[in-house]
């Protein structure tokens, strides 16, 4: 994100949820400094989502693996071909894939029947939870890490006043 702020800090790691709290926290101390204002970082929050974390103990007790279940999910959620019909020279997929509101409720998402190795359906709740979040807009890098810039204007002091306080905190 281009900007043109005197201040500007990139705060970069493999783990976007660590980002966050530093990012968080460098915005905390920029707010206290006197001079600096208009404090905000390049981070954007997407649009929400649904985020399912398997148990991986569940699954296999179930006698599922957690790819199983994925694919289980994926077909489910994006759907899967199941024939293709034939009108001519125009060939179209004929899909199996949940209506919107069972992929965008909880609840109902829980509800997905995955066959076990022993034939047996399993829901996707007694081997998973599901979380609503929400995800980044688009994730910026740099040397393959994420990468959040904080930044700020400076008013009232000069940037040398401010980022000698900065250096302190």
């Amino acid at each position: 994100m281009a900007n043109s702020a005197p201040i500007q800090y990139e705060i970069r790691g493999q783990d976007l949820d660590s980002v966050q709290i530093a990012v968080q926290h460098a915005m905390s101390v920029l707010r206290q400094i006197p001079g600096a204002r208009d404090v905000q970082s390049s981070y954007e929050l997407g649009a929400p989502e649904l985020q399912v974390i398997i148990d991986r103990e569940k699954a296999a007790n179930s006698l599922l693996t957690p790819g199983e279940v994925a694919m289980a999910l994926r077909s489910a959620v994006n759907g899967s071909v199941l024939t293709r019909f034939r009108t001519g020279e125009v060939e179209v997929d004929v899909r199996s894939i949940l209506s919107p509101r069972y992929r965008s409720d909880p609840s109902l998402v829980t509800a997905v029947e995955i066959p076990n190795h022993a034939g047996q359906m399993i829901t996707l709740g007694d081997v998973a939870h599901i979380e609503r979040t929400s995800g980044p807009s688009g994730i910026n890098r740099k040397d393959r890490e994420r990468l959040v810039t904080v930044f700020a204007n400076v008013v009232g002091r000069s940037l040398g006043e401010v980022q000698a306080d900065l250096d302190n905190e």
